[in-house]
């Protein structure tokens, strides 16, 4: 078997790619470095070289997943056929789309988060919003 030639920083994306996809698919608990770097094909050595910690690279698919949302929403931005209000209203709707269809990966980042925020406690989205703990607007909306 010969080894794959990779430059650095598509390690790092390749990594990251596949931290979010099994972070979305199987939570942040229940993926391990191991996982990560199975899913990546690289070694736990190049995992190590980018990221401390399977909490830096939830941090790193964060930043990540907000760079593509922006960039997915950039043309908005610019378009001046638009009148102000609408491009508000065409950004919005984007975002939110965008927002339900990372909707597994986001909640198992706020999960992982506030697990770190407060790690004796076993976070239950659900039960939250039914004690009125956490809100959510709209949470089954669609657009």
């Amino acid at each position: 078997m010969s080894a794959k030639v990779r430059v650095s920083g598509q390690t790092r994306e390749e990594l990251i790619d596949a931290a979010w996809l099994l972070f979305g698919d199987r939570g942040y608990q229940a993926t391990s470095v191991a996982d990560i770097v199975d899913s990546a094909g690289v070694s736990r050595g190049a995992f190590y070289h980018h990221f401390r910690s399977k909490q830096q690279i939830l941090d790193a698919v964060a930043e990540a997943a907000a760079r593509r949302a922006m960039d997915e929403m950039a043309p908005l931005r610019v378009d001046e056929s638009a009148s102000a209000p609408e491009r508000v209203d065409r950004f919005l709707a984007a975002s939110r789309r965008w927002e339900l269809s990372q909707h597994t990966l986001l909640t198992q980042a706020v999960r992982a988060l506030l697990r770190t925020v407060r790690p004796d406690t076993s976070w239950d989205h659900d039960r939250s919003l039914a004690e009125g703990v956490w809100r959510a607007s709209r949470p089954t909306a669609t657009v």
